[in-house]
């Protein structure tokens, strides 16, 4: 991540650049056991406070665990569909208006 940083930082300097953290999933952690907040705490601390990119919380996209037909805009726990889609969309957008 460090790495991504310092190229994102290198070849686009001055522009803005924006990390999104993972959106909600049914299956929280991999093979090593490392969930996925704990990827997203890495990206706040490096993305965001060491280097200043702006993070949004990919929990506050519209889909979570107490999202209403969550199993129809994610039937497989891990893929949106094309409605889930939209509403991921459309919260990212309010998202990037705000920055």
């Amino acid at each position: 991540l460090n790495i991504l940083c310092e190229g994102l930082r290198k070849k686009y300097n001055g522009k803005t650049i924006v990390f999104i953290t993972p959106l909600y999933r049914v299956s929280d952690k991999n093979q090593n056991e490392n969930t996925l907040q704990d990827y997203r705490d890495a990206i706040v601390k490096i993305a965001g406070k060491k280097f200043g990119f702006y993070i949004i919380n990919g929990l506050d996209l519209g889909l979570d665990k107490n999202t209403t037909n969550l199993k129809e805009l994610l039937p497989d726990g891990l893929h949106p569909t094309p409605p889930a889609h939209e509403i991921i969309g459309k919260n990212l957008a309010e998202q990037l208006m705000l920055l």
